[in-house]
């Protein structure tokens, strides 16, 4: 029998009205809205999408470009930060081995091995004979630009330059002197050709804690904020959007930073066109790094597969530059590390053959929604920004410092509560880890007073621009926890134990076992250890936890009654207590402040000395 020898019956095709009258039937007549979440974009995500959210975009390459820069299928560029490098020499060869190992890019933004200009010579020579795709940042290091627009005609492919707003925001330069590195940047790029020689970044308000809405309206914002300078000092506005590139961190929220990408390509091309530049000058070049934000330096190896899905996400999303970050970066990183980070290019491309596929996410009616309601909602913040006086003038008002404070504390407050969960951290944690040494941050760059031009003639800079005060502070999610499980590594250090407490269980096992999950949960998150014992083995000057059900702490009333009695304000009851059965003890409930709780707890037990 042949395989189409029989007739199949076709699919009949169901309409919007009649998926949603099955839904309701499955939740016995609650509506489909009720499956409906908000992200903390304030983004409402349905249940159910259908070709209706699906707005057509033109095809890749194409203006606006929100499916991609790039009209062919190209491997993106992977760029592995060469940072850790020490000297000129080091740098020169693992520019080489990266060449070597298959890499088409690298990106550099320490610049801690280049510290004359001879060995900004040797990193040069270094890149002209790899014929890597270069990707730097000298925010750290604004004192090479102008040793690099000398050299600029002679390199190949690559973005070169700096974020001004940035330098301000970090507190590389006093407000007063903004306007000047303005123009150190604007001269800059006027001299190196068509390079993508100005570098508006996201990552700052990412790593500050921002929602993917913030991020792509204060960047975009920045962008605006130049352009309307430059447009107002006579310079061409087409040729400084052309020069445009952008980068973003790329978070734990798949979905979520797959829009982010695509949605960034749709606002730089309003953006531009808000200009009257011409609509080359709207093709987004978009470098993405992993996020720092939600790494740990607790239990380091699950960084490794928030890395992975947080480049499976860039590369959806149609990044053209790609740095993964090694998953022990925050203390510092290691051949190995980055070896692994490395190899994640490699499994994107060579094994799921992402390279092969342009705009993967193409034709998910969810992604595509969730594009336009990012752009949208982001275009709005921009406009309110630009009607503020522009960003700038923001900053100066505190603008970005409290929308970025009152996110953060959102974000916290869910870790904080387990309304938000990191794997290691706050959910699944192992006290017997020891805390990662962190590796401090980069320190911000120096200006040169100098003018631009001045620099570029070889007159040499007398000194540098007063540093200011950074605008506001960003900090990774977890360091709340990881001080909590410092103090308790702290104290197995100076005691041979760790932290532990005590803990009477009521019922059997099956009765108090999903309670007793939940409090050995909690207590491992600050790094102290929960020890069951017998009622009979009670010290009193220690913390006493209960567990068991609703009507074991019923049952066992009179017992826990004596025992609350002499127990004091060292007395802690998982669950809720029964109302006819109250005993002076805190209670320990899903939803709780357990960091606050953890931080009492440890200074009741001496851990915080």
């Amino acid at each position: 029998m042949s395989r189409n020898s029989k007739k199949q019956p076709p699919f009949q095709e169901s309409t919007e009205e009649e998926w949603l009258s099955a839904v309701e039937k499955a939740l016995k007549g609650k509506t489909a809205d009720t499956l409906a979440v908000k992200t903390i974009e304030n983004i409402k995500l349905k249940p159910l999408y259908t070709k209706s959210d699906s707005i057509h975009r033109s095809d890749p390459g194409i203006f606006p470009y929100t499916r991609g820069s790039k009209e062919t299928i190209a491997m993106w560029k992977a760029a592995q930060p060469l940072d850790r490098c020490a000297t000129a020499e080091e740098l020169a060869n693992a520019i080489s081995s990266a060449a070597e190992e298959g890499l088409n890019a690298f990106s550099l933004s320490s610049f801690t091995a280049v510290q004359s200009k001879e060995d900004f010579k040797t990193l040069l020579s270094a890149i002209k004979e790899s014929g890597l795709y270069f990707w730097m940042d000298f925010e750290a290091a604004p004192r090479l630009m102008p040793e690099f627009a000398k050299a600029a005609s002679e390199l190949g492919e690559g973005a070169a330059g700096c974020d001004p707003y940035d330098a301000l925001m970090h507190g590389s330069i006093k407000p007063d002197d903004f306007r000047q590195v303005l123009n150190w940047t604007a001269d800059f790029a006027d001299v190196c050709g068509n390079r993508k020689s100005l570098l508006f970044k996201g990552e700052l308000f990412h790593e500050a804690g921002a929602n993917a809405v913030q991020e792509l309206a204060f960047t975009f914002a920045k962008a605006a904020d130049y352009l309307n300078w430059i447009k107002y000092n006579g310079r061409s506005v087409q040729d400084h959007a052309e020069k445009a590139a952008f980068s973003f961190s790329s978070g734990s929220d798949f979905f979520m930073e797959i829009a982010k990408l695509r949605a960034a390509r749709l606002l730089w091309s309003s953006v531009a066109s808000a200009f009257e530049a011409d609509k080359e000058a709207g093709r987004c070049l978009i470098h993405t790094s992993t996020s720092s934000y939600n790494k740990s330096l607790l239990d380091p190896h699950v960084n490794l597969l928030r890395t992975a899905t947080e480049a499976f996400s860039a590369v959806i999303g149609n990044a053209d530059v790609l740095s993964v970050l090694p998953h022990d970066a925050e203390s510092g990183g290691s051949a190995f590390s980055e070896r692994i980070a490395r190899n994640i290019h490699y499994l994107l491309s060579e094994e799921s053959l992402l390279s092969k596929v342009n705009d993967p996410g193409g034709g998910s009616w969810y992604i595509e929604k969730l594009t336009q309601e990012l752009a949208e909602a982001a275009w709005n913040k921009v406009l309110d920004i630009e009607n503020a006086g522009g960003f700038a003038a923001a900053l100066e008002d505190g603008y970005f410092q409290n929308e970025l404070s009152g996110m953060a504390e959102s974000r916290q407050k869910e870790l904080n509560r387990q309304t938000g969960k990191m794997i290691g951290v706050n959910f699944y944690s192992n006290p017997e880890d020891r805390i990662q040494h962190q590796v401090p941050k980069r320190a911000p760059g120096e200006w040169p007073a100098s003018e631009f031009q001045e620099m570029v003639a070889g007159i040499q800079p007398e000194g540098y621009r007063q540093k200011g005060k950074p605008f506001f502070h960003a900090a990774r999610l977890a360091e709340g926890f990881e001080r909590l499980r410092g103090f308790a590594q702290a104290f197995k250090d100076r005691t041979g134990s760790v932290p532990q407490v005590q803990i009477i269980t009521y019922g059997l096992l099956k009765q108090y076992k999903p309670r007793l999950d939940f409090l050995t949960g909690l207590l491992a998150s600050g790094g102290i250890d929960g020890k069951v014992i017998a009622d009979d083995a009670v010290d009193f000057h220690a913390p006493i936890f209960l567990c068991g059900s609703d009507e074991s702490y019923r049952a066992y009333a009179e017992q826990i009654g004596e025992l609350a009695g002499r127990a004091g304000s060292g007395l802690y009851v998982t669950g809720r207590q029964p109302a006819e059965h109250v005993f002076p003890a805190e209670e320990l409930t899903a939803g709780m402040d357990r960091f606050t709780f953890l931080e009492n707890l440890q200074r009741k037990m001496g851990v915080q000395s």
